[in-house]
């Protein structure tokens, strides 16, 4: 992504009351596939917001950016900010960036991003929630505050 802006998405699962999305709800802004990569080098992933309700398995991951196994991510400028991740229950995680992938981080900045949920969700990661050890993440020249 070179310029651009991807602003104000509400992500939530789809289904009636009754039916179950175990898959919960993903990548408010960007959802990068298996396999796939993306770099950013400018623009903005701003305002997104993810959202999931007991009946969705509670799963509200990556406000901003979610990347899925294998999938690729770069930034070297741009900004990730003001994206945030909401559950009634289960987990609320990575409200800028929720990673099972590799990530390379070299500049523009991640700010503002937040996870919330009512006081017995398991919330991680407001801005970079990671959850497998094993991906390769390389942080240089970036700015981290949320």
């Amino acid at each position: 992504m070179i310029g651009g802006s991807i602003n104000t998405n509400t992500i939530s699962p789809l289904g009636a009351p009754d039916e179950t999305n175990a898959g919960g709800a993903m990548g408010g802004g960007v959802y990068i596939i298996t396999g796939a990569t993306m770099t950013m080098s400018d623009g903005t992933i701003n305002n997104n917001i993810v959202s999931a309700t007991s009946s969705t398995a509670g799963l509200a991951e990556g406000g901003g950016l979610y990347i899925y196994t294998s999938g690729n991510f770069t930034m070297t400028g741009g900004a990730i900010s003001g994206n945030s991740t909401s559950a009634s229950a289960g987990i609320s995680a990575g409200g800028g960036i929720f990673s099972y992938g590799n990530m390379t981080l070299d500049g523009g900045s991640i700010t503002t991003n937040r996870c919330e949920g009512v006081l017995t969700v398991i919330k991680m990661g407001g801005g970079i929630a990671i959850p497998n050890p094993h991906r390769k993440l390389d942080i240089y020249k970036i700015k981290i505050k949320n």
